[in-house]
């Protein structure tokens, strides 16, 4: 501009003419310097597509030189990104000042490839310019992109392994369960089903003989109704319904609990606490104390003291207390209490305590066991107060 500035106003004077000469001359050296030490790659692209000029940094990117001028500028270009680069020069020519950008890999020398992130304006109204390309070199930053999405692919295809193994295992834990039900079933059902055999035999002989049969009959009886528990356990197991909510009053229900379990001699019964209202399923909490104070007086087979007692607990809701005065349980035993198939006594499948739990669950409520060996347990069931 300085030196337009001498020649316009200087008239045709040899020294006007000297002095734009040099201010030309320093300002060709000037965007020189500036063209050749920047770190952007900056490509001059004349109107019929070849190379007019590349700066310093594009040799050091390409590894080509000045035999390059002159050469068709496409030529450098990865054949898979030749469409969009003749496309975005095409719409780069179009149109006097436009400006248009893309990511292309360029070839070097050595012939490998970078990628760049192109940008290319049209500046052919200038006829010293051309079309005007900056480019940067973004190839860690695809590589790293690349690797990137090789991760998660990666990730994604160890998840899906990862899932695959799980359900497998699932499915092993599941056929374990189902071999460990069959084996506790069919040990369990089997004892009583022997016994029955046994007593029907000794009944024929009774009646046979004019004997009295009344003492087989209740064995046959004692024993189908053990074997109806054991089925009514794994029904209650497999029957994981949503508890229909009411108004109960738990004393109520463990006093019909108690009014209905038969109590074996030598065994007294306490029931202590009034009356306390909560929300609950009346069928699936009674079944909840009908297993706790079977279990409680099946722990006294020598007789003792089983003791029912309810209470409000300060947020509203109730607590049912049902304890025994038996051997207790080992402290090994009590952390498995709740397992299904598990059962720490001689006979039984091991469900009534997990039905137990997962009724208590289902009412968002809880259940501990306390126990001393020799001197009894105590299990309490703690229950929400009713909702709204």
């Amino acid at each position: 501009m300085a030196a337009r500035r001498v020649l316009t106003q200087g008239g045709g004077h040899p020294e006007d003419h000297r002095l734009a000469v040099a201010a030309i001359l320093e300002l060709v050296d000037r965007l020189e310097a500036m063209l050749e030490h920047t770190t952007d790659m900056i490509t001059v692209i004349a109107e019929d597509g070849t190379i007019r000029y590349s700066n310093r940094a594009a040799g050091l990117l390409t590894g080509h030189g000045e035999e390059v001028n002159g050469s068709p500028a496409l030529d450098l270009i990865h054949p898979e990104d030749i469409d969009t680069a003749a496309s975005t020069l095409e719409r780069c020519l179009a149109e006097a000042g436009c400006e248009v950008s893309a990511e292309l890999r360029i070839r070097r020398a050595d012939g490998s490839w970078r990628y760049v992130d192109a940008y290319a304006k049209n500046c052919l109204h200038d006829p010293v310019a051309g079309i005007v390309v900056s480019m940067r070199d973004i190839t860690a930053r695809k590589a790293a992109e690349e690797g990137l999405v090789a991760a998660n692919q990666a990730l994604q295809e160890s998840l899906r392994e990862t899932e695959a193994v799980q359900a497998q295992l699932v499915l092993q834990e599941r056929l374990a369960a189902i071999g460990e039900l069959a084996a506790t079933v069919g040990h369990e059902l089997r004892n009583p089903l022997a016994v029955i055999t046994n007593a029907l035999y000794l009944l024929r002989r009774a009646l046979a003989g004019g004997g009295d049969p009344a003492r087989h009959l209740d064995t046959a009886e004692r024993e189908v109704a053990a074997a109806s528990a054991i089925v009514s356990d794994l029904l209650d197991y497999a029957r994981a319904r949503q508890p229909v909510m009411a108004p109960i009053d738990v004393a109520d229900l463990a006093a019909e609990v108690l009014s209905t379990v038969p109590v074996s001699p030598g065994v007294s019964v306490v029931v202590e606490g009034g009356a306390t209202v909560v929300a609950a399923d009346r069928d699936m909490l009674r079944q909840v104390l009908v297993n706790l104070v079977s279990n409680g007086l099946e722990a006294m087979p020598d007789g003792g003291t089983l003791s029912v007692s309810t209470a409000p607990t300060p947020d509203g809701g109730a607590q049912v207390a049902v304890a025994d005065t038996g051997a207790g349980i080992d402290p090994d035993v009590l952390p498995r209490m709740n397992e299904p198939f598990f059962s720490g006594k001689a006979r039984g499948v091991g469900l009534g305590l997990a039905v137990t739990q997962r009724i208590v669950s289902a009412h968002g409520g809880d259940i501990t066991v306390a126990s001393t060996p020799g001197e009894g347990t105590t299990f309490t069931v703690v229950l929400p107060p009713p909702q709204g």
